[in-house]
């Protein structure tokens, strides 16, 4: 039985062999190699501004509709992930990353265990407590961690660049121009980066209050970088939203 999932699948295969017809006749290139390169080409910008909008678009929802709860490690899950190590002639190796199982009591006081959205390298000390955020509607959890800000940020401007090239290839495959392209997306370039550094400065306050309230145990260095970092990107978001050039 198909999936819902399947079902979207399909549809963004069939799309991208629709727009691949359309932009191969456009540059006059109907030989395999043409129709087989532009699919793949299509396919990846297409899945990725799709595949990162949406974990993005949950992810926000969770923070903004979710409750916020105290919840505790109680144990860690691992596995390996392969990766190529450019300084050793591009062989590949593996990685070990963990994913912290989180246990803690919902708006019932049901007692729930469920596995956190962050997998980092560093091993998860069993019994330490941490502020997640939950949505009975996405059945995910989020720490409130300043590695979750970053993948988010991250997650974000891939969706904001890969969306203007998706944008592109559209207006391509329909015969639009594409002398007005390049500026749109410069100046969607520039938003992102507007709307990203307003992200960053909010994710050091996180951080800064945990340390502060007495909810952190990073070590004082780290938090002068911390509170550095915040005054700084405060100051570039000021420049950029107030300032015209």
């Amino acid at each position: 039985m198909i999936t819902p999932f399947g079902y979207f699948a399909i549809g963004v295969v069939l799309v991208t062999i629709f727009l691949t017809i359309k932009i191969v006749k456009r540059i006059n290139d109907t030989g395999c190699f043409g129709y087989g390169y532009n699919f793949l080409l299509i396919f990846s910008v297409v899945s990725i501004f799709l595949s990162t909008s949406y974990v993005t678009l949950q992810s926000f929802n969770v923070y903004i509709v979710g409750t916020s709860y105290e919840g505790k490690i109680i144990n860690y899950k691992s596995y390996e992930k392969e990766y190529k190590d450019k300084n050793d002639d591009g062989r590949i190796k593996t990685s070990i990353l963990y994913i912290p199982i989180i246990e803690f009591l919902d708006e019932n006081n049901k007692k729930k265990q469920l596995e956190s959205s962050t997998h980092s390298g560093d091993i998860p000390k069993i019994g330490k407590t941490i502020t997640i955020s939950y949505n009975v509607d996405e059945n995910l959890v989020l720490e409130h961690s300043f590695t979750t800000f970053l993948l988010l940020i991250a997650g974000f401007g891939f969706a904001v660049v890969f969306g203007f090239l998706s944008i592109g290839i559209i207006k391509y495959a329909f015969g639009y121009s594409m002398d007005g392209y390049k500026q749109q997306f410069i100046n969607g370039f520039f938003i992102g980066i507007k709307i990203c550094s307003v992200l960053f400065t909010i994710a050091f306050i996180l951080p800064i209050y945990n340390y502060l309230m007495g909810k952190s145990d990073m070590p004082l260095w780290a938090f002068a970088i911390s509170l550095i970092s915040f005054i700084g990107l405060a100051m570039v978001c000021y420049f950029l939203l107030f300032k015209r050039k």
